[in-house]
């Protein structure tokens, strides 16, 4: 082989010797030394096992290394998937959220809308009913219940109860000139409201406070809806 000819050249091996030295230190020279003595003893093909031991151990870290690599960037596509996928359940919460209010707020109003509807029912009617007598003496809830004052999903047994859970309790009031309508329970966002239903009210109370009648309106039933759970009396003729 040729590269045996080089090494059993004088002139060849000085050259090489001379840029070990100059170049690579004493180490890699060191080196050339053995791999000179193991040829030049006849070893050419253990010499050759060397090359071949040595490139086969390059490509099988080449083809580890490669093998790292796609693992890696599998895990990569891994995590951006994961990713991805909590992102979008995080997107799907925004959304399903924003359904649920919007339908608790519509569900809400109808309430509100119903419970209007409800008063201006029973207003009528008590005054359809006691439209030839002297007063509204003895005007309560079980007077109201059996002449079929409600409607009749307002009543339960001997109670009756507005859209939200609480009471609705008829009453009278001025020595019994005057009849009032008076319910409990009722949300502070729904107050303000209610409590401005109809015009032709004798007084509106909330919360024990008259309610401001004009153009203070608005501010009254607002400021008097303090709680969470609020009171109206509403007191008509």
């Amino acid at each position: 082989m040729d590269s045996d000819r080089n090494f059993s050249h004088p002139g060849a091996s000085s050259g090489i010797e001379k840029h070990c030295n100059s170049h690579h230190g004493p180490l890699r020279f060191g080196i050339f030394l053995w791999i000179r003595k193991y040829v030049s003893a006849g070893n050419n093909a253990g010499f050759q096992n060397i090359l071949v031991r040595t490139r086969q151990e390059t490509i099988m870290g080449n083809e580890k290394h490669n093998a790292l690599a796609a693992r890696a960037n599998r895990n990569g596509e891994r995590g951006a998937t994961v990713l991805e996928a909590v992102m979008w359940m995080l997107i799907a919460l925004v959304v399903a959220g924003s359904v649920f209010w919007g339908v608790s707020k519509a569900f809400n109003s109808f309430k509100l809308y119903r419970q209007q509807n409800d008063i201006a029912v029973v207003k009528v009617q008590i005054q359809q009913l006691y439209a030839g007598a002297p007063s509204y003496n003895g005007l309560d809830n079980t007077v109201g219940i059996h002449a079929g004052l409600f409607p009749s999903d307002m009543v339960k047994g001997t109670s009756v109860v507005n859209r939200w859970g609480g009471t609705i309790t008829l009453g009278t009031a001025s020595s019994d000139t005057q009849f009032t309508i008076s319910l409990s329970g009722v949300p502070r966002d729904q107050c303000p409201t209610l409590a401005q239903f109809g015009d032709d009210w004798v007084s509106v109370t909330v919360n024990g406070a008259a309610l401001t009648m004009g153009a203070g309106r608005v501010a009254s039933a607002t400021t008097s809806c303090s709680g969470d759970s609020n009171a109206i009396v509403f007191t008509g003729r």
